[in-house]
């Protein structure tokens, strides 16, 4: 079984970014790093910076965007090698997630047995009049226990895994950046394709409490580059119809019984 797990990360997060390398490498996935700035961090590689492509592991590939593409750099490698590569899997996971040993396993298991996308994160919009994001959803976050697998409409993109061929994302998939969540979402939705949070503990998955996040400079309405809020909201308000449409396939899937793997 070959796993390839794409990663973006940005300056200031080298030690935790290097902590999640070690761990997929540890569990026999395949990393290809993107970075949102200037020049590889040291702590990735332990030597001098390395420009564009660098293998700083045989299994482990740096890549250098030479621009801020936001969180959905995560996909990069997926949309420019998985298509035709010999993976299994692919999975897109965060730069501040402490993971467990069991990690890609258990993902990768949980996605052949429901044989769709899956993740650790995940959330479903409310009916009624849209008051929000943060208003008009319900999370199952990581800090979240399941007992069972739950689907959901968005799937969050830091904890996710699917495999190549339930979707072929294309780079004109995604629009304006850090918002990959939204636009991972949409594409599954388009092609009706079921997604289902996993069961885990509260405390299977941890993160590191950094200040500056996407969402949290979003709710605050910075106007920083991490600051999505303005197409954010507009692209929900388009989309929100498509996006719960699809819950009638992931309603029928979930019905059929899944049980544990």
């Amino acid at each position: 079984m070959r796993v390839l797990v794409g990663m973006a990360t940005i300056e200031g997060r080298e030690k935790t970014a290097a902590a999640v390398v070690d761990s997929l490498l540890g569990q026999g996935a395949d990393v290809a790093v993107v970075h949102n700035y200037p020049v590889t961090p040291y702590a990735l590689h332990g030597g001098a910076p390395r420009r564009a492509w660098v293998s700083v592991d045989e299994r482990c590939l740096m890549i250098e965007s030479h621009s801020n593409l936001g969180d959905q750099a995560k996909f990069l490698p997926f949309v420019e090698e998985v298509r035709e590569a010999p993976w299994d899997f692919y999975m897109a996971v965060d730069d501040d997630l402490i993971l467990p040993d069991d990690y890609v396993a258990t993902l990768t298991r949980w996605c052949a047995e429901l044989d769709a996308p899956v993740g650790v994160h995940g959330v479903n919009l409310r009916d009624g009049r849209w008051r929000g994001y943060a208003r008009s959803r319900d999370v199952l976050g990581i800090g979240k226990a399941l007992a069972k697998p739950l689907p959901v409409d968005i799937l969050g993109t830091g904890t996710a895994c699917w495999r190549p061929r339930h979707l072929g994302l294309r780079a004109e998939d995604f629009g304006a950046k850090n918002m990959a969540d939204i636009w991972f979402a949409i594409a599954l939705s388009r092609a009706r394709i079921a997604r289902f949070a996993i069961p885990r503990s509260r405390t299977w998955v941890g993160v590191h409490p950094y200040k500056r996040t996407i969402w949290d400079e979003s709710q605050r309405r910075t106007g920083s580059d991490l600051d999505n809020s303005a197409v954010l909201e507009a692209t929900l308000r388009e989309h929100r119809d498509l996006i719960r449409e699809a819950r009638g396939v992931i309603e029928a899937a979930h019905a059929q019984g899944i049980t544990s793997p």
